[in-house]
């Protein structure tokens, strides 16, 4: 299960996002429109590498021109994992509600 405020990973039995706060599964109350978080005031892991797995999510969700466009980044790479993750929850969430 992903949050819907954030596009982060939820667990299964989670009632609220680790992330962001927001309430998920049976205790969220969907919106009719959303309003992207502050995406900013969200803390992201700067200390462990990004996995595989996550460099393999993004680019499955985005092409490499589309994130340097969307976020006016010309190495993306380069700016640490804390920011790389911040990137990858931006994207989840604007595609999951269709920006």
């Amino acid at each position: 299960m992903f949050c819907t405020g954030c596009g982060a990973k939820a667990g299964d039995d989670a009632r609220f996002c680790g992330q962001c706060g927001a309430p998920v599964g049976a205790s969220a109350v969907p919106s009719t429109t959303p309003v992207e978080p502050d995406w900013d005031s969200l803390q992201y892991d700067d200390e462990t590498p990004v996995t595989e797995a996550e460099a393999d999510e993004l680019y499955g969700i985005a092409t490499e021109e589309e994130i340097e466009d969307e976020f006016d980044l010309p190495n993306s790479g380069d700016e640490g994992s804390g920011y790389y993750r911040k990137v990858l929850v931006i994207v989840r969430w604007r595609r999951a509600n269709g920006k």
